[in-house]
């Protein structure tokens, strides 16, 4: 078995036997008995190995996100996104349609190279109420599945967020419902951490949806999950929204918090009276490839000098090597596994960075170019995360 699979799936030293139900997002169940709970920050994954024969199994339950209303194009959307792309797969598995409590169930699979071993990937959809969930399990053990059979048949589900509804519905996953992304960059001081130098550039940040909604924070895992529906009907991010409403050229962001006025200026930019610094309309950054090493640390230009370094260095294939950007302490590199350095490929999609690292972390972190310049053109520096990462 490939050290991956170990370091994936044997993260702690004692198996879990889970006596009690589990809750995550709309979903309550009851992990498998025997099987690993491995840390993830998005996902639930549960993962079990038998190092006598080599098999292994991992069951991936994703967060539920908004249906578009046909089953059979929500279970397309999470092929794509979740095993045609990153495993190489066909574009239409074989499936099949089944009925569950308030879902439609379609299930399909389809045989895969899963890091050099052969493995059977099957997902299932549950899609209804004005949401889907999918759940991906990959196993060389045709026996695991049963194990994930069992966990879906017994859930349950919270259908009070679930009978939710947003004014668009999601045509890919990733995409969400359609918005503008506009910020306004006030350049702060330079501080330095030792060796370690930065701009404490103050940004805000303001999501734009057609019909005036907004919210003035940036996912900073992203936009993947992100839900105007759910984080309306959150009790600690439902007082942040507002609305932006203009009258002729001249508008105003106002929620419980702020008041802002704006005039447009352009179909890229508002001016923000009162203020030195105006607001403008990021560039999209879809599918775009960058060439070159980018670092947080302002003066940090020594990508290839060996060891955990806050620099990444992204190419024109898609591929990435991560040097130590989420690590806090770099005589620790490997102190927080999810955190560590390391090497795969790369999408920018949606505002989001989507980071598929070859030990089988998948990391998703807000993405953007600055202001409203397109990062085609203008690829000095972007935001990761929050954060600006400067061209080495």
């Amino acid at each position: 078995m490939k050290k991956l699979l170990i370091i994936t799936i044997i993260i702690f030293n004692v198996s879990f036997a889970f006596a009690q139900t589990q809750k995550f997002d709309i979903m309550t169940f009851t992990p498998p008995k025997g099987w690993e709970s491995v840390p993830d920050d998005t996902l639930k994954v549960y993962g079990k190995v038998d190092k006598a024969t080599n098999s292994f199994g991992i069951i991936s339950i994703y967060p539920s996100l908004d249906s578009t209303g046909d089953a059979a194009k929500d279970f397309k959307i999470a092929w794509d996104a979740m095993v045609k792309t990153p495993y190489g797969a066909s574009s239409k598995p074989e499936t099949e349609i089944d009925q569950m409590k308030e879902f439609a169930v379609i299930s399909g699979g389809e045989v895969i190279t899963y890091e050099g071993v052969q493995s059977l990937a099957i997902l299932t959809v549950l899609s209804g109420k004005g949401r889907f969930i999918a759940l991906l399990t990959i196993s060389n053990e045709k026996t695991y599945f049963a194990a994930s059979t069992k966990m879906i048949e017994g859930m349950s589900f919270d259908l009070t967020k679930a009978t939710v509804k947003t004014v668009q519905a999601n045509t890919t996953l990733g995409d969400g419902e359609k918005f503008d992304l506009w910020m306004s960059v006030s350049p702060g001081a330079i501080e330095t951490f030792g060796s370690y130098t930065q701009f404490d550039n103050k940004i805000d940040w303001k999501i734009v949806y057609p019909n005036g909604d907004y919210y003035p924070h940036l996912p900073l895992d992203g936009f993947l999950n992100f839900s105007r529906a759910i984080s309306m009907n959150d009790s600690n991010q439902a007082n942040s929204w507002g609305k932006l409403v203009f009258s002729g050229n001249n508008g105003r962001f106002q929620n419980k918090y702020e008041n802002v006025s704006v005039a447009k200026i352009s179909a890229t930019k508002l001016k923000k009276v009162g203020y030195t610094f105006d607001f403008y309309k990021v560039a999209s950054v879809d599918n775009l490839t960058l060439s070159g090493a980018y670092s947080l640390n302002f003066k940090d230009s020594e990508y290839l000098r060996s060891g955990c370094r806050r620099v990444i260095h992204l190419s024109k294939d898609g591929k990435f090597d991560d040097r130590g950007i989420f690590v806090s302490d770099c005589t620790q590199p490997n102190a927080y596994p999810k955190d560590s350095p390391g090497k795969g490929t790369y999408q920018l999609k949606n505002f989001t960075i989507v980071l598929q690292y070859n030990d089988g972390r998948i990391v998703t972190k807000a993405f953007s170019g600055v202001a409203d310049k397109p990062l085609s053109t203008f690829n000095d520096a972007f935001y990761l995360g929050g954060n600006p990462f400067f061209k080495n």
